[in-house]
């Protein structure tokens, strides 16, 4: 009688030792698929993504086409309002299962910059390659907050310091002076 017990006991053992591999085999391989599951979820989201941003660009070429062939080159108001603050066109812009919009910031000094709907041109931006000294102090005067003095010498040095303006050729400093341009940082 004796062995049978331990012949129960035994087989009970192996049982609950082969249930408890089982578990962890079980535990592990559903960890492994919620893995690559929210991995797939991630690319899946980033595609629409991909999608919805690129229908915001196809709606705001539409857009400029249809403005450019109505206005053609004008800078008129309409045609001003069309192109840079146009939330009827460039807000809330249904896209399959997503919206999209198509914005950018304009902020005026320090205030609290705001949102404009609609495509803004390269021309309202400063070229560094091109500005001359004043426009680049002005800017520095806007952006930094350092003494008059250093903010020119910063000037001078940030137009030496371009290929096209360094030592040896024409510029603010006439020569990229190598001094001026060290102390200024």
């Amino acid at each position: 009688m004796r062995a049978k017990w331990h012949r129960k006991g035994s087989i009970l053992i192996f049982s609950l030792w082969i249930l408890g591999l089982l578990t962890v085999m079980t535990v592990s391989l559903g960890a492994q698929v919620r893995q690559k599951l929210t991995f797939l979820a991630g690319l899946e989201r980033r595609d629409k993504i991909q999608q919805v941003t690129a229908a915001g660009v196809k709606k705001a070429i539409a857009v400029l086409r249809q403005d450019l062939n109505l206005y053609g080159r004008e800078w008129n108001p309409s045609a001003k309002k069309t192109r840079f603050n146009n939330p009827g066109q460039f807000s809330g812009i249904p896209v399959g299962e997503g919206m999209c919009e198509v914005t950018y910031e304009v902020s005026e000094g320090s205030v609290e910059p705001e949102r404009m709907y609609g495509m803004m041109d390269e021309e309202s931006r400063i070229n560094l390659n091109k500005a001359d000294e004043q426009v680049v102090k002005r800017l520095l005067a806007s952006v930094v907050a350092f003494p008059e003095e250093d903010r020119d010498r910063l000037a001078v040095a940030i137009l030496d310091h371009h290929p096209l303006r360094g030592p040896g050729r024409q510029g603010p400093g006439q020569g990229g002076e190598q001094d001026d341009r060290r102390d200024a940082g």
